[in-house]
């Protein structure tokens, strides 16, 4: 399908510096309200909020501040949230949440690389992104093991647990893929996944594919997943081609295709 561009909020705790991360699909106002009605309702409702002061927040701002306040007072015992904005041209003022913003831009580098995914795959890559910031020491590490370092994530759940390593383990053998090769992308080769190779620490960064020519040994980064599930157990083989002949009784030469 298209490629389509998405952006992250950031949404951090200026007292335990613990993030919260929104998946949106553009840069409106609108869309980042949404984004803020699901940080509510998961977080609880700040009573400050500090931003930039990028339109979208600014709209924000002033579609709040139209808002009738008497009636809501009548009703409920919400308290209004106070908007903050930095000065214009001054992202320093607004440092400590900059600085997350590059620590998740380089855990994604580091996990993604130039890599696309589809969208039910961002949201857990960011999950994943958000219980690392937040399983990171806010206070001194003590070389005695007894004491255990304050992070983030002790403030906001109660089961401190957060590994995934049986996940991490599941088998993705059989699974067809894109091959990258010197050759023009319409012409890579389509192969099957028939092992995977682990290092040292246990974290696979090798393959092995079954394509149409052999047995290739490729990294996982030069490889892209494709949306097809063979059946399990079927072989790789090309599929038998009948022979075709054209009106002038030419025989026509039909392409090769795998039968994935």
């Amino acid at each position: 399908g298209r490629i389509k561009r998405a952006w992250v909020v950031l949404y951090t705790c200026a007292v335990y510096i613990a993030v919260h991360l929104e998946l949106v699909t553009s840069l409106t106002t609108d869309k980042f309200l949404l984004s803020l009605r699901r940080f509510i309702a998961r977080r609880g409702r700040p009573s400050i909020i500090y931003t930039d002061n990028g339109s979208n927040f600014k709209g924000s701002n002033q579609a709040l501040n139209k808002v009738d306040w008497n009636k809501i007072n009548d009703d409920t015992s919400v308290s209004r949230i106070q908007w903050k904005f930095i000065p214009p041209s001054s992202p320093w003022w607004g440092g400590f949440w900059e600085r997350l913003i590059g620590l998740l831009k380089t855990i994604l580098r580091k996990v993604l690389g130039k890599a696309s995914l589809r969208y039910e795959e961002i949201p857990t890559i960011l999950c994943d992104c958000e219980n690392i910031i937040n399983s990171r020491p806010i206070t001194y590490i003590s070389e005695d093991l007894e004491f255990e370092p304050l992070t983030p994530a002790m403030f906001l759940r109660d089961i401190q647990e957060s590994g995934i390593p049986d996940l991490d383990q599941i088998d993705s053998t059989g699974d067809v893929v894109l091959v990258e090769s010197t050759a023009k992308r319409i012409n890579w080769p389509l192969g099957k996944v028939v092992q995977l190779i682990e290092g040292k620490d246990g974290v696979v960064r090798l393959v092995k594919i079954r394509t149409k020519q052999g047995d290739l040994l490729r990294p996982i980064q030069r490889l892209y997943p494709l949306e097809l599930v063979p059946d399990s157990g079927e072989e790789l083989s090309p599929t038998p081609v009948p022979q075709r002949v054209s009106r002038c009784g030419r025989t026509l030469r039909v392409p090769r295709r795998l039968d994935l």
